[in-house]
């Protein structure tokens, strides 16, 4: 049998609800060479049995792992398993809200086989986003923040592989470090058009993941400073936020307004979808 040319990795934990819903979705897509490598990790609700009648209409693989081991490495579990040349992301409670998204970013991939990841534009909270499409525009933000909606990627294995995969020693900020390593030996891009649904946290859950994210996101950028552009700015920014959210609530209004003026400074801009 040939291999196929996607594998799609979604680990998961507890949401065996959810789970009929997201593999639906993603055997709705166009594109059909591909495989589908779900890890259950450790969940006590009823995911493994749900993944196994859920195989009755899919053939899809399941790792179970014997206990949590949290999305880092369950995800490089997926990954040493897969067979294609390209890994694409997607989480348990996400969505892909166009059937051609695996299409476009394989005929986008296999035109340019000098990037290494490419993302898309995604929805959140009702909000259609976009990320910087070019690789010098993505270059000249990375610093400061992930310019790819996780769920969104589609990676070229080999240099997923070439990098060591996801750093199992980051408790948050996997992805972000991910991007920041693999661009060191290929090139970036996102498509702009709307493709992925995704779902964020409740406020008080989000608040507290960022706060812990912040020590971490200025070990992350001073780790690649020299890999990339504009550090100077990258390191006056992480400072200024340490600064800030000294003082400052997290979801206050202050923090609302600086998030605004920065997804417009930096054009992550509000756009109308693309079908």
């Amino acid at each position: 049998m040939n291999k196929p040319l996607v594998s799609i990795v979604m680990a998961t934990f507890n949401r065996a609800s959810q789970l009929k819903d997201t593999i639906d979705n993603i055997y709705q897509q166009e594109y059909s060479n591909l495989e589908l490598i779900v890890i259950n990790d450790g969940s006590s609700d009823d995911t493994l049995v749900t993944l196994k009648n859920i195989q009755k209409t899919y053939k899809f693989v399941i790792l179970n792992n014997s206990e949590n081991f949290g999305l880092q490495k369950s995800l490089n579990l997926g990954v040493q398993q897969a067979n294609g040349k390209y890994i694409a992301r997607i989480d348990d409670h996400d969505r892909w809200i166009i059937k051609s998204k695996l299409t476009r970013q394989v005929s986008f991939m296999e035109l340019n086989s000098n990037v290494g990841i490419v993302g898309t534009g995604y929805e959140v909270n009702g909000k259609n986003m976009i990320n910087p499409i070019t690789d010098t525009e993505i270059r000249n933000q990375i610093l400061l923040r992930s310019p790819f909606c996780h769920v969104s990627v589609l990676m070229l294995k080999s240099v997923l592989d070439q990098v060591g995969r996801y750093n199992e020693d980051l408790s948050y900020s996997e992805d972000w470090d991910l991007w920041l390593n693999m661009g060191r030996y290929s090139e970036f891009a996102n498509l702009p058009d709307i493709m992925v649904a995704i779902q964020e946290e409740d406020l008080s859950l989000s608040g507290n993941y960022f706060l812990k994210q912040l020590p971490i996101n200025r070990q992350i950028a001073k780790r690649y400073y020299k890999y990339y552009p504009r550090k100077i700015r990258a390191f006056l920014y992480h400072q200024f936020l340490r600064l800030f959210f000294a003082v400052a609530p997290v979801n206050g209004f202050f923090h609302k307004l600086m998030k605004s003026i920065f997804l417009h400074f930096f054009t992550l801009l509000p756009k109308k979808n693309v079908s």
